[in-house]
């Protein structure tokens, strides 16, 4: 199967989208004839024609690791006449994913494409150093390289984590009539699972770390560790008839993160303990060079390193008849948090 696309529809798509149609070449090679490692693809759906040809988009993984979204028409038959032409290419983005396609990629789909890119020299090798401010058994608990998801289960199933505080809230927003989502807290009630709190969000494998490789791969993670707290206490909120809470944390868009209110983060000092994400330090570096003038505030948040107690679980917002809204503020938080630690 070739490729071919327009010259000035590469253009319009390079101005518009900033990227151009000759950049999804490869990776339309990548996917077609994979040679050492094809990108996932997160969807794939053919939708309408174009001049009585079929036209088909796909969501998958490009050789930086971003979501993107590509069109294409597929003209010929099989054989040396069958050729793709490509129609758009651009970013896309946590929302496109969701309302397209739901979740038929997995992580460690997206974690193997990750290291391929890595291979290639497309991204660079996924780092977590903190700084030497963390004192000495902080610092070497956070380094462990763990199966988190399953290390908070265990803790939930033995009882060193509680799950207090569930409630019902509805939706805030004039868009949302007759929508609300569950909430809940994971404490460590019995002083027994600081560290696994403290390791969800500044471990080497906890869910920032994963943010920092790729958007998918964050998202995927959120994903994987809010369904194996849902699953710990299905039972619980079945036995209390709220199977709409349920519902709500296995919604899409449904998160695990520390209460912030909790937190009281500042700019951080010479004391705080911060994560040296290369990335995230770039941002925070510009943000001070500009003194707080890029809007980027929330990268004196990101590189920090506090220790969360609790943790909240919020599910999505869900009606009666179990449909989900999608608050526009979520559309981008695996990009947020990509980019600055924090959303």
């Amino acid at each position: 199967m070739g490729f071919e696309f327009d010259p000035e529809k590469d253009a319009i798509n390079r101005a518009k989208h900033g990227y151009g149609l000759q950049s999804g070449s490869d990776l339309f090679e990548s996917l077609v004839w994979p040679i050492e490692a094809a990108p996932p693809v997160a969807g794939l759906a053919q939708y309408g024609r174009t001049d009585g040809e079929p036209r088909f988009r796909v969501l998958t993984l490009d050789h930086e690791c971003l979501l993107v979204d590509f069109v294409f028409i597929v003209r010929g038959e099989p054989g040396a006449d069958y050729r793709a032409r490509a129609i758009s290419y651009r970013r896309a983005y946590e929302a496109d994913f969701i309302a397209l396609f739901g979740s038929h990629v997995t992580l460690e789909e997206c974690l193997a494409w990750h290291a391929h890119c890595v291979d290639a020299g497309r991204v660079p090798q996924g780092a977590w150093p903190h700084s030497p401010l963390l004192e000495p058994r902080r610092a070497n608990y956070l380094a462990r390289s763990v199966g988190f998801a399953g290390l908070l289960t265990e803790s939930i199933v033995r009882g060193d984590i509680d799950i207090t505080e569930l409630s019902v809230e509805p939706a805030d927003d004039p868009d949302a009539p007759g929508f609300s989502r569950a909430t809940a807290s994971l404490v460590d009630s019995q002083g027994r699972a600081e560290c696994v709190l403290d390791y969800f969000f500044n471990g080497s494998r906890g869910i920032r770390f994963y943010f920092s490789l790729a958007p998918m791969i964050g998202y995927l993670f959120n994903r994987r560790v809010v369904k194996a707290i849902t699953q710990c206490i299905a039972g619980c909120l079945r036995e209390r008839g709220n199977s709409m809470a349920e519902q709500s944390f296995l919604g899409a868009t449904a998160k695990v993160w520390p209460r912030e209110s909790d937190l009281h983060l500042e700019r951080p000092d010479e004391a705080c303990p911060l994560i040296l994400s290369p990335s995230w330090l770039h941002v925070y570096e510009s943000w001070q060079r500009s003194g707080g003038a890029t809007g980027n505030y929330r990268a004196c948040w990101g590189i920090q390193a506090p220790q969360p107690r609790p943790l909240v679980l919020k599910g999505d917002f869900v009606d009666s008849a179990d449909r989900e809204w999608l608050s526009g503020a979520k559309l981008r938080r695996s990009e947020e948090i990509h980019a600055l630690g924090w959303s």
